[in-house]
């Protein structure tokens, strides 16, 4: 069943959809005419109670309108119940052609102009109209179909601005609330002509097109009225029409000054007015620019005698930017060669300098006494230095790894992949500093102390003009079996800074050298400008391992313990192949460039990551992390 109805509103408070669609039906549709449904036959038609179940799904218009719908028989009708509805709502009929009807009180045959100026002008209405509207005369002509447009109050205009069809056919409507609907199909054997809509400006506009057509570039003026008499007996059917009306507009309007200046205006784009006025105004420039010349010839000399100057300044300036970037390319050139120069007197000072110094304790041309290593000792204030003396046996690797384990869940310390454990093991192997940086690195350097070299632990915190490399091995002389390990804390306060590598370098060939040398710095970026002359060193984040900040109460609860150095000068280097090829690759993919890898890098992964693969991103990303200030400088090295 096809039906005719209105939309509207229902409202729900307090539910999910508080706004549901409803159809009030006025008409159904029966072998293509519209019959009207009255409401006492309502019920007949809809039982039970002459509505419409509407689902849930039909969304509610911004605008409610009359429209056409299928009806469809619900499976769950029931007549026993009052509220039950037989009929649901399925789909709005798109394919039927509604109209709403407009009667005009007119006979198109003897009353066309007044039916086109009607339709020029707004039209009252006041409902919105269907999208399709028709008009309708008295004597049985139809024109449209149109679409009308809102422009304020209850006034409507034609959306059409130049002809609209006219038929010759009976049209079958029903009147619904003041308002008429038909259901027709408007073929064109009905056709008829055209109805002219256009307003005033859009008919003349067309008719100066037709006159610049006819027109071979002549020119119009009051001969206009009589030329458009000439041409629209030419003319046949609306065009002939439209010619007319714009004869009877010129001869109503044209004759007043403001008129005659109008149809001037839609005539300047014509080729021969164009001409006329571009020679017009060439002569007028040139005839002002000579009036110009002789009246401000005395201005326009000092005006050029200005440029002139300007000109010689500017071409000064130029000159003067030319000598200032020379000399600043020699004062850039100059700097780099003091700063060259300044970074070989730094070396060439360090190195003298440790030489010096390293020469009392280390490369020793003569037997120093007891009294001498004491006073050498005494440089380094007492105060300045924290010595951990303790009697531990020497415990196997597998004995210090379950101490670390057990005093790292005291201190809340993280070993993420145990590079932190592996790091230190590195380290007193390749007689390489452990580097510790970031906040709580002091607090970080004390376990590992604690924990791997309880017996001989040196924590130094060194003063500015007092510190000397030559007298850590006296601090702490090593022995073959027994670990002995100093912890420096912000070396970079120092002269030591200088002499850094070069006491790293002996203390990998001296016997009386640190075997664990701990550098600990509170900030990262101080850490990595110490440490750049060592290569390739991992740099420990303090971060990285610290969940909690440790209290030094804690401190008290460790657990002392004392590796076995033998056992750690005995391990083997693993294979790390596999593991550098997946580093290699993660890095290209990340960074998009590769790098030389080096054996000091080679032999260090094959340390910290001697248990990992490269499968995990995250382990990648961690062990890069540890070499990342290595890696870097390696590519601005390249690019320098």
């Amino acid at each position: 069943m096809i039906i005719l109805g209105k939309t509207k509103t229902l409202f729900f408070p307090n539910t999910d959809k508080t706004e549901r669609l409803a159809i009030d039906v006025v008409a159904t549709l029966t072998d293509n005419v519209l019959i009207p449904l009255h409401e006492e036959f309502l019920q007949q038609v809809l039982p039970n109670n002459g509505k419409v179940f509407v689902p849930s799904y039909f969304t509610v218009p911004e605008e409610h309108q009359y429209k056409l719908w299928e009806l469809e028989e619900s499976h769950e009708y029931s007549p026993s119940v009052p509220t039950s509805r037989k009929y649901f709502l399925k789909r709005e009929v798109l394919d039927v052609s509604l109209y709403e009807v407009i009667t005009l009180q007119a006979n198109f045959e003897t009353e066309k102009r007044a039916i086109e100026t009607k339709l020029r002008n707004p039209i009252s209405y006041k409902e919105k109209p269907l999208p399709h509207v028709v008009f309708t005369s008295k004597d049985g002509y139809v024109i449209g179909p149109v679409k009308l447009k809102h422009i304020f109050d209850e006034a409507y205009t034609l959306v059409e601005d130049n002809y609209v069809e006219v038929y010759k056919m009976d049209v079958e409507q029903i009147t619904i609330q003041n308002r008429k609907f038909a259901i027709t199909d408007i073929t064109e054997g009905n056709f008829v002509g055209f109805i002219d809509v256009a307003d005033d400006e859009r008919a003349v506009r067309d008719s100066l097109k037709i006159l610049k057509e006819q027109y071979d570039f002549g020119d119009l003026s009051r001969k206009v009225i009589a030329r458009l008499s000439e041409i629209y007996t030419d003319k046949s059917g609306e065009i002939g029409e439209r010619l007319i009306r714009a004869q009877q507009i010129i001869q109503s309007k044209t004759f007043s000054e403001e008129a005659e200046n109008f149809f001037r205006s839609q005539l300047l784009d014509l080729p021969y007015v164009q001409q006329v006025i571009a020679e017009q105004t060439d002569e007028a420039l040139e005839k002002l620019l000579i009036e110009f010349k002789e009246k401000y010839s005395k201005l326009l000399n000092e005006i050029e005698k200005v440029e002139q100057e300007l000109e010689e300044k500017n071409q000064e300036l130029i000159q003067t930017e030319e000598v200032l970037e020379q000399k600043h390319t020699l004062l850039h050139s100059v700097e780099e060669s003091f700063s060259a120069k300044l970074t070989q007197l730094e070396k060439e000072f360090a190195d003298a300098y440790v030489e010096y110094f390293l020469r009392q304790g280390i490369n020793i041309q003569k037997p120093i006494t007891q009294n001498q290593y004491s006073q050498q000792i005494t440089e380094i204030s007492p105060a300045c230095v924290k010595v951990v003396a303790k009697n531990q046996h020497l415990a196997t690797l597998k004995e210090t790894h379950e101490i670390f384990h057990t005093n790292r869940k005291l201190l809340h310390i993280r070993d993420r992949y145990e590079t932190l454990h592996k790091t230190v093991l590195g380290a007193i192997l390749f007689r390489n500093p452990l580097i510790i940086a970031g906040p709580q690195s002091f607090e970080l350097a004390q376990f590992i102390g604690h924990t791997y070299s309880a017996n001989k632990f040196f924590s130094v915190v060194p003063e500015v003009n007092k510190f000397s490399f030559a007298t850590l091995e006296h601090i702490a002389p090593c022995t073959e079996d027994k670990l002995s390990s100093v912890h420096l804390h912000n070396l970079h306060y120092t002269q030591g800074e200088f002499a850094l590598k070069s006491y790293v370098e002996l203390m990998k060939w001296s016997d009386r050298a640190t075997q664990l040398l701990i550098l600990t710095f509170d900030n990262v970026q101080d850490a990595i400008n110490c440490i750049h002359p060592l290569g390739c060193t991992p740099l420990l984040y303090a971060e990285d391992y610290l969940n909690y900040m440790i209290l030094p109460s804690k401190f008290k609860k460790l657990h002392f313990s004392q590796i076995d150095l033998t056992e750690v000068e005995e391990l083997e280097l693993t294979d790390c192949s596999t593991f550098n090829t997946e580093f290699e690759a993660w890095f290209e993919g990340k960074f998009g460039y590769q790098f030389e890898q080096s054996f000091a890098l080679d032999n260090w992964l094959s340390i910290i990551a001697s248990d990992l693969d490269g499968s995990n991103n995250k382990e990648l990303e961690h062990v890069y992390k540890l070499f990342e200030h290595y890696i870097s400088r390696l590519k601005r090295d390249e690019e320098s």
